[in-house]
């Protein structure tokens, strides 16, 4: 014996409760995109004030590249390492004066590019960061 299988469909009738809990979601759902779109558009208008108020600084590749130079130069590593430290100091205060905050880049976890002056520093520096020892 074979048994047939029906391929009729049972639909049930959208019932009011069905409805109500369809319009609570859709409306729920349009709140949530309009709040999404005013806070989007008012973070645009009004950015936040601690944005780039903290940097970060490869001081290690610096101070490497500023000895490489002084070896390849005259200049004897006491003074070149004087005058690294004087200068980056003076570069590190013009952050501070500006309400900034510089982190050596090597005690970050993760940090965006945008954050990192390290070639700032070594244009003022006058270090060609592309030079580097192998």
């Amino acid at each position: 014996m074979t048994e047939q299988i029906s391929t009729q469909e049972t639909t049930t009738p959208m019932t009011s409760e069905s409805v109500s809990v369809l319009a609570v979601i859709l409306i729920a759902l349009i709140f949530s995109i309009g709040s999404s779109y005013i806070t989007w558009r008012f973070v645009q208008a009004y950015p936040p004030k601690g944005q780039d108020r903290i940097v970060t600084v490869d001081m290690a590749r610096l101070a490497v590249s500023s000895a490489f130079a002084a070896a390849k130069s005259s200049q004897s590593p006491e003074v070149a390492a004087k005058h690294f430290l004087a200068e980056s100091d003076k570069i590190t205060d013009a952050y501070t004066k500006a309400g900034v905050l510089v982190i050596n880049s090597q005690a970050v976890l993760n940090h965006p590019g945008t954050t990192d002056v390290t070639e700032r520093y070594a244009k003022t520096l006058g270090i060609d960061l592309s030079k580097q020892p192998n």
